[in-house]
């Protein structure tokens, strides 16, 4: 039995990368935590934020931390690693770890490369595979939200279209995901900086049409009188 963080989505858009999770941390099918935050600042150019088991997502932060730290004592304060050299440095350590005491999560990785401006947005998963690409969904949002980002996501998205966009796949997720829940957070990943945003509630509306119509009666034969 392990606690788990369901969905996660993450895009990139024209202004840099946005990613959004829901709050909610499961024990089995328990609603174990309410208000869990399953992101954190990574370096001073992006966030990550993890789906999976959530004890080896601090874990992670732990160790991120800790890297991070000894990396800038190391070069005198200046953070020799990048947003894609953490990637590529947790998707090295799952790998290693993979068949010793592996590490179940999903981590994503978005970002904007001081650089040279790249924006980066990238995954990997407990067993060190690692992708980078436009749009990502974690757990059960890659199969319910796949199509939703494939039909909507464009290159030239603005803030307000992306954040729209990753509010309508959690909402799918919050309707069809039992681990999922209707309390989300979003983090936003620009040239100005990272910010990660309060934790809110999504505006759902139990109310259908389906429940009123396609009631028990509808299906079942007629009673006999």
């Amino acid at each position: 039995m392990v606690n788990v963080g369901s969905t996660l989505i993450a895009l990139k858009y024209k202004d840099g990368v946005m990613i959004g999770t829901d709050t909610q941390c499961s024990y089995g099918s328990m609603s174990e935590v309410k208000n869990f935050q399953k992101m954190d600042y990574l370096c001073s150019e992006g966030i990550y934020a993890c789906s999976g088991e959530m004890s080896d997502f601090q874990n992670l932060q732990k160790h991120l931390d800790e890297k991070f730290e000894y990396d800038e004592i190391q070069n005198d304060g200046a953070c020799f690693m990048h947003i894609r050299d953490y990637h590529n440095y947790v998707a090295g350590r799952s790998y290693n770890a993979r068949t010793k005491s592996p590490c179940l999560v999903t981590t994503v990785m978005g970002g904007i490369d001081k650089r040279n401006g790249e924006v980066f947005l990238g995954y990997s998963n407990s067993h060190g595979l690692k992708i980078e690409q436009n749009w990502i969904a974690t757990g059960f949002g890659n199969h319910f939200c796949t199509v939703l980002l494939d039909n909507e996501w464009r290159a030239d998205l603005s803030a307000d279209e992306c954040k729209a966009l990753i509010e309508k796949c959690l909402t799918v997720m919050f309707w069809r995901d039992k681990l999922g829940h209707d309390q989300i957070q979003i983090g936003n990943v620009t040239k100005e900086g990272s910010t990660i945003g309060q934790m809110y509630k999504l505006k759902t509306d139990k109310n259908l049409r389906f429940f009123h119509e396609m009631t028990n009666d509808h299906f079942r034969p007629l009673t006999i009188r």
